[in-house]
Parts: structure tokens; C-alpha cells; sequence
């Protein structure tokens, strides 16, 4: 039937799609390699019978077929162009926001042409698990993001093109399963200190200081956490600083906010994730690349010892604040990057 043929088009027209951004990515980065080319599916309908019936079709391909790599984790590791390969299956996973991979790559390698590619597979994730794959019956999903993770080593393309930055973020989500609790901890609501679960590094940090008008300091504390992580995925363009914090704060207002509500709100909405841990697992995050948003609260006297401590020494370590003299305590958030005495 029509259904069952359609899923062959369907994966060429996907990666076909995937290349084009492929490419782009290569040119920002000023890596050049071989033109790809997918062959066009075509899906023809005749008559038998009285009966409709169909049939897929795509032009004969000349010369020495290659298969790079398969959609159960396998890849060619003798033929020369298996690694750029690899590393645009790895492309098509972080360019969908890990909701596609395409794999099964294979076809004539031309020397005029480049690489003219037939059939391939897409492996997604469906919406809903009962939900068919639109992708045919070599559609793994979830699995198959497994099996290509398990396997799967960054070469100079995915290097190149920061996805080994990707790869044990990956490793975490998609491989063995890990039935071990490490990322459990006890909630500290007066420490607030948060980390994103695999995407924070210190190096893609929003680490300027930003201008702040009032009590917008979780605002801005949390622009900062979302760019961090969004700069990490190959293939997102992450929003304006200050255009987060104008959103955030025309909801939340400018006389502070939670950042707790606002981490779930942005989070939800761009598909990432945040937990809540307690203080002394700080310095081992962040020895390991992480970020943390911290949050506390200090009285008018306390916040005077505290802005005259870095007036005095901005690189120091204030080791006593001295005991609060009232019960009125003002808030302030800060995103954590990196500390050698905490």
C-alpha cells in the first residue's frame, strides 16, 4: 500500500533536509569535505487488476557500493569517509533537539558527483508510544539512538564541529541503562543551588556583567544558565541576554522572582533540564564543568559588609558575614562558574 511505501520517501526527504543544514554548519566552522547527494525517492502508483498498487523507485546508481554504517549501531571503520559519516548521523540528532538520527547510510562514492547516497533510515522519537513510526519498520527509536551511542567515536568532523562536546551527555541519556541514584540528593530551599543535568560548561557562559534595574538579579541569573546550555547544542542560536531577561521580567516583575517557577518555565519550553542539589556537592560540579545558580538572602547590614568586602578586595574569599540583625532579608541570585576555595 501506499502507507507501507511511503516511509522510504519519507527518510530520504529528512536527510536530504539534514544536509543542507549539515553543510551550513561545515562552512561556518571552514571545514570542507565531499559533496553528499541523496537520490530522490519517487513513489509511483499503477493499476493490477483494477487494484491500485505501488512501488518506490530512485535512479541506478553506478559503480562500487559502500555501506557506511547500519542502523543497529554498526560502521564501517576501513572506509576512509565512514567518519564524516558518523559525524553527520551525530549532527541529525543534535540538530532535532535529539527527536531524530539518521543512519543507514550507503551508496556510490562518485569522483565527479561526491557521495550519492540511497536509502537511508531515520531512528525518532515519537510523541506518544503507541504512536506507528512514520519512518518504516528499520525506525528503532529510542534504542537506536542507543546502539549508535554505544559505538559511536568522535572524530575530527564531530570535533570540528563540537558534538564530542555532545558525547557523554549522550552516552548518559541514551546508553546502558543506569539504575544508580547519584543524582538524587536532599533539597536545601535556603541554599537554592541548581545545575543543569549534562549541559552546563564554563566556557560558553554568559559570563558578562549585565546592567540590572531593580530586583531583575534571577532574571538575568537565569538568561545566563539557558544561553550557557543552549550554546552547547549544535544547531540552536541561543536568545538575546537581554531579551530573556525582558521576557522573563514583563511576566515576573522587577522586584525579584523565583527562580524555581522561571527554571521551570524556560526549561519546559526549550526542552531542557535543571536539579536541585545541596551544597556540598558544589565544588565537585563545578571541578567537573558545570554550572550552578545559587540564590541567598542577606540583611541591610549584611549586604554593606558584603559590597565593602569586594569594593576592597574583588578577588577574595568572604569567609564572615557576621549574624543577620533582623529578620528582614533581602534575596539575590548569581550564576556560579568556577571556585578554588568554597
Amino acid at each position: 500500500t501506499a502507507v507501507d511505501m511511503l516511509p522510504f520517501c519519507r527518510n530520504t526527504a529528512l536527510a536530504a533536509s539534514f544536509r543542507d543544514s549539515f553543510y551550513d554548519r561545515l562552512k561556518k566552522v571552514d571545514v570542507d569535505i565531499q559533496k553528499i547527494f541523496f537520490v530522490p525517492c519517487y513513489l509511483y502508483e499503477y493499476q493490477h487488476l483494477g487494484i491500485s498498487a505501488y512501488f518506490v523507485g530512485e535512479q541506478l546508481l553506478e559503480g562500487e557500493f559502500v555501506k557506511f554504517n547500519s542502523n543497529n549501531g554498526w560502521w564501517n571503520q576501513e572506509h576512509p569517509l565512514s567518519e564524516v559519516m558518523q559525524a553527520f548521523s551525530h549532527f541529525t540528532f543534535i540538530r532535532s533537539k535529539c527527536r531524530f538520527m539518521l543512519v543507514d547510510l550507503q551508496g556510490v562514492v562518485d569522483t565527479e558527483l561526491g557521495l550519492l547516497l540511497t536509502d537511508p533510515q531515520v531512528h525518532s522519537r515519537p510523541q506518544h508510544e503507541r504512536l506507528r513510526s512514520e519512518y518504516g519498520h528499520g525506525d528503532f527509536g529510542t534504542d537506536g539512538f542507543r546502539k549508535f551511542f554505544d559505538s559511536h567515536i568522535c572524530g575530527p568532523t564531530c570535533q570540528a564541529l563540537q558534538l564530542s562536546q555532545e558525547q557523554d551527555a549522550m552516552r548518559q541519556e541514551f546508553a546502558s541503562p543506569d539504575t544508580s541514584q547519584a543524582d538524587h540528593v536532599d533539597q536545601e530551599p535556603q541554599d537554592v543551588i541548581r545545575r543543569a543535568r549534562r549541559r552546563w560548561v564554563r566556557k560558553n557562559a554568559s559570563t558578562m556583567v549585565h546592567h540590572q534595574e531593580g530586583g531583575t538579579c534571577y532574571a538575568h541569573a537565569v538568561a545566563t544558565m539557558i544561553r550557557a546550555t543552549e550554546k552547547r547544542i549544535v544547531g540552536r542560536e541561543p536568545e538575546a541576554h537581554h531579551s530573556i531577561v525582558r521576557r522573563i521580567v514583563a511576566k515576573h516583575g522587577s522586584r525579584g522572582g523565583s527562580c524555581v517557577k522561571v527554571l521551570d518555565e524556560e526549561c519546559s519550553r526549550l526542552c531542557l533540564r535543571y536539579q536541585e542539589v545541596s551544597r556540598q556537592h558544589v565544588p565537585n560540579l563545578l571541578q567537573r564543568g558545570h554550572l550552578v545558580l545559587a540564590s541567598f538572602w542577606l540583611t541591610d547590614l549584611q549586604w554593606s559588609a558584603f559590597s565593602r568586602f569586594f569594593e576592597r578586595e574583588p578577588a577574595g574569599v568572604l569567609r564572615n558575614l557576621g549574624p543577620a540583625e533582623s529578620n528582614q532579608a533581602d534575596g539575590h541570585a548569581a550564576v556560579i562558574i568556577n571556585s578554588t576555595v568554597l
